[in-house]
């Protein structure tokens, strides 16, 4: 541009405009950038500098839009789903795989972590959604009711403990725990519950710490120990007959999953169309419930 009027026009804005625009910069540098002869500009050797650098950081501009628009339509069609083992291993897979049928172009990503991981992650939002043994009081986070379940005490089926009819809350200070980790929904449940049956959990004989369900069942399947357990964890190995289930005189162990999710997060309705398609699942319809 030969004038102020033009560069004005070309940008659609006023020539005073563009002539305290250049004012700033040449106030910013310390030095003038544009010589004016006879009502023409021209640049100075500072400002041909400047042009130079002001069109590469404009190509750069271009290419940091595109870039990071292309992050936000692939984020658009993806979901980052974290969930508790029993949940995450034994129910989701199939729920995924029929979501992905009726959604074509997106993508489903299962990260299985316990429960409290998993509200951490949800906050820093390194996941989109948390499905969780438990409503727990996470701030910044959202809570929907999924599915109901059912804690249960399991033994090897060649055990003395599978053969007994049903267990005493008051014979567990005897009896070898296999637990889940420090952090899992639950481990806290059980240890809540044993609690309020009046049980010392201090002196339970806590055999093993396994950090998931099935390790917990491989120990159980070798007689190292009995544990707790997601019954949802454990139907396959019920049928098959590797596992027992031991009823505990007067206890049931109940407890809900949830859905959880940062309020306000801008994949919200994504998400909320999950969480409707998992809701309506006819779970009756997998194996794991039938065995």
């Amino acid at each position: 541009m030969k004038s102020f009027s033009a560069a004005a026009n070309a940008l659609n804005i006023t020539q005073p405009t563009v002539s305290f625009q250049i004012r700033q910069l040449e106030s910013y540098f310390g030095t003038k950038l544009i010589d004016t002869h006879y009502h023409r500009v021209e640049l100075t050797e500072a400002g041909k500098r400047v042009f130079a650098y002001a069109g590469k950081i404009r190509q750069l501009y271009y290419e940091m839009d595109h870039a990071v628009n292309s992050i936000v339509l692939n984020a658009a069609n993806r979901i980052l789903i974290g969930a508790d083992a029993a949940l995450g291993e034994y129910i989701l897979p199939a729920i995924i795989g029929d979501f992905q049928t009726v959604s074509p172009g997106l993508s489903v990503f299962l990260r299985i972590e316990n429960s409290q991981k998993l509200l951490a992650l949800a906050r820093e939002e390194q996941i989109d959604l948390a499905i969780v043994g438990g409503k727990f009081d996470a701030e910044n986070l959202a809570f929907l009711d999924f599915i109901s379940d059912e804690m249960v005490l399991i033994a090897a089926a060649d055990s003395a403990y599978a053969r007994l009819p049903e267990i005493n809350p008051e014979n567990f200070d005897d009896t070898p725990l296999i637990l889940r980790e420090e952090g899992s929904a639950s481990r806290s449940l059980t240890l809540r519950t044993l609690e309020d049956a009046g049980i010392n959990t201090a002196n339970l004989r806590q055999k093993l710490t396994l950090g998931s369900n099935e390790a917990v069942k491989r120990a159980v399947e070798a007689g190292l120990g009995v544990a707790i357990v997601s019954r949802l964890a454990v139907m396959r190995e019920l049928a098959q007959g590797s596992l027992k289930a031991i009823p505990i005189v007067n206890m049931r162990i109940k407890r809900k999953f949830y859905f959880a999710y940062k309020a306000s997060y801008y994949k919200e309705t994504l998400m909320q169309r999950f969480i409707g398609f998992a809701r309506a699942y006819n779970l009756e319809a997998l194996q794991i419930y039938n065995a």
